[in-house]
Formats: C-alpha cells, structure tokens, sequence
C-alpha cells in the first residue's frame, strides 16, 4: 500500500524526530489549497489559514485555555513527546488499511507540460473501453482545468449538489469532472480521493484518471498515490527535444518508486521530426524494458473532436478510424487490445 504522509510529518523525520527541539508553525508546511492528513500544532499557532486535517496533535498542556480555536484529537506533553512517532505512524497505518483497491481498476494518464494531448487520449481511451462494453469512469483530476467537462458539452451550470456525482455521458462511460462538478478541494489530498473511490469501486470496471501533468517539481503526493495504485500507467509526450525531455525525466522518477504497474509511453510523433522512432526509443527508455506507442499528430481531426464535442470514434472518415483503432491499441500491453484483438 502507498504510505500516505503529510508534509508536517516528513519534515518532523527530517528533524530526525526530535520535536521537543523543533516545533513547528503551520505557515512553513503548507499551501492555500492543501490538506495534510496528519498537523502538529502548538498552542501560540498564529497562521490565518484555515486548518484541515484528518488528525491534529497538540503539543503543550492539556489544561491550555488557547487550544479552544483547534478541534484537536490529541493533546500530547513535551515530556512524553517521545513515544509521539509510534502514534503518527500508526495512524498513517490506520489511513492506509481503509484504503485497500477493490473493485474497478484504475488506469492512469499523465503527461509532460505543453500539452501533449494527455486528456485527448484519456478520453478517447476511456471511450473505446466503453464502447468494447465495459463500464467506465473518467476522472478529471487535472485540478488546473475542467477541459473534460466543457468538451462533452457541460457547462458551470451543470454543477450538481453532490461533491461525489458523476454525468453520464455516453453509454456505459460516465464522467467525473473538476472543477463543474466537485470543488478543487475535493480533490487535492489522496484521503479525498480513497473517500470518493469507495462511493464507484463497485458500479465501475474501470477507472480512467486523466492527472494532467506531472509537476516534477512540485508536490507529487496525489500524484504518488495514484501510480501506487493504478494497473497501467500511461505517459505522454510529443517528439520535440523539451517533451521527451521531460519524458525520460518522468520515467526515470517512475521507475524509481518501484511501483508494479505497467508503464506505457505515447509520443505524438510528427512528421517534420526527422528523429527515427527508434531514436526517441533510445533517448527515453535506454536499455529498460518499456513500451513506447507512436501516434501521428492528428491536429485537424482533434480540433474537430473539440468543436463538436465528439471522440475520434465518432467521427466519420478513413483518418479517424485509423486514429480510433491505434487508440484501442493501447490497451495491449503486448497481448489483446480492449476489444479482444490481438496487437502488435
């Protein structure tokens, strides 16, 4: 299981667990828009923002009058502060066993910055599952945009009354959008997540995840938690020098999570590169076993796709149908494709 962690609490094992030496003020751990699964405060906390935690620790004395502005699980003495780390990992234990994957299986699609067509294939990939019969779930977590929503042709309107509702869209494909439908709150913490999975793991036999791009640099704890758990992984890419770049990069930090699920990479490869595939192979995977998909820009046609809202499926002509069949391909990992066709 991925071991669910607080920024709180990886400073405090920087600290080398001596918190009766270090204390910590909440404004140096967090952002506006985070939940931390686990906070350690102190009574004189003088942060303005507002505080949301599944677990909050105080450390000082119980009989403290300014505890009252926290709702705290905890109280613990500096003096007993040692036996502080056995609690916190337990907990975290305790967060990880209510979220064991059952039910539907999850597939996950993230890409480099610049948009490299990530959601265009979430989506068409998520449709040709559903059109090979299975039940489907897109989950929008691109928390930077709601292009999935507006595609299919959903508006601010459209927003439902339930943080956890999701649109049906086509047959057996329903959609679970940000932010139209849920809040970017609902969303930024891995607990929100297993919170909202549990309400889909057993209507669904697949859950396709568009996560947007990876940010290499910046918090990946969300991002950690759903390739931990996702069946196959797909990571995407085009062929100019900053996107592969960025590709080997994300493979590179992929691969050292030791994480089991199957690795795929797509490059949307262009006609003007004069880089051979098996050049751009080389440049990103070396000699590491992993598949690398090629799929021809096709510009015009996903324009097309935007402007009506449609997926290539649904698009009549010889280029879509090709672009339909390579998409469907994808879900081979060197054996049979969604519908059952073998792959090669």
């Amino acid at each position: 299981m991925p071991l669910i962690e607080s920024q709180v609490i990886r400073a405090f094992i920087r600290a080398e667990l001596n918190i009766a030496e270090r204390l910590f003020d909440l404004n140096n751990f967090i952002e506006d828009d985070s939940k931390e699964v686990i906070l350690i405060l102190t009574p004189d906390q003088k942060s303005k923002k507002e505080i949301r935690a599944d677990w909050i620790v105080g450390i000082g004395s119980p009989t403290d009058e300014r505890w009252k502005k926290f709702k705290l699980n905890m109280i613990i003495s500096p003096d007993k502060v040692e036996s502080l780390p056995a609690m916190l990992f337990a907990k975290m234990d305790e967060i990880d066993c209510v979220d064991a994957v059952v039910g539907a299986k999850e597939i996950l699609f993230l890409g480099t910055k610049g948009s490299p067509g990530t959601s265009t294939l979430a989506w068409n990939y998520a449709g040709e599952l559903a059109r090979s019969g299975e039940k489907v779930l897109l989950a929008e977590e691109n928390i930077h945009g709601a292009e999935g929503a507006l595609f299919f042709g959903f508006d601010d309107q459209s927003r439902s009354t339930s943080t956890f509702a999701a649109i049906t869209i086509r047959p057996n494909y329903d959609l679970l959008c940000n932010p139209l439908v849920r809040s970017i709150a609902d969303i930024t913490t891995p607990e929100n997540w297993a919170s909202l999975r549990r309400k889909f793991q057993e209507l669904f036999l697949q859950i396709v995840v568009d996560g947007g791009a990876l940010d290499l640099e910046g918090n990946l704890l969300l991002h950690s938690y759903f390739l931990n758990r996702a069946e196959k992984i797909f990571l995407i890419g085009q062929d100019d020098i900053f996107s592969l770049l960025r590709l080997k990069l994300m493979v590179d930090q992929i691969r050292d999570l030791n994480i089991d699920s199957k690795v795929r990479i797509v490059v949307n490869k262009s006609h003007a590169n004069s880089k051979t595939k098996s050049q751009i192979r080389n440049q990103i995977v070396g000699t590491r076993e992993l598949e690398v998909s090629f799929l021809p820009r096709a510009d015009q046609l996903f324009a097309e796709c935007v402007r009506d809202g449609l997926l290539v499926s649904e698009v009549k002509g010889r280029k879509a149908a090709s672009i339909s069949s390579l998409i469907n391909g994808l879900g081979s990992f060197g054996g049979t494709s969604m519908n059952g066709d073998s792959v090669g």
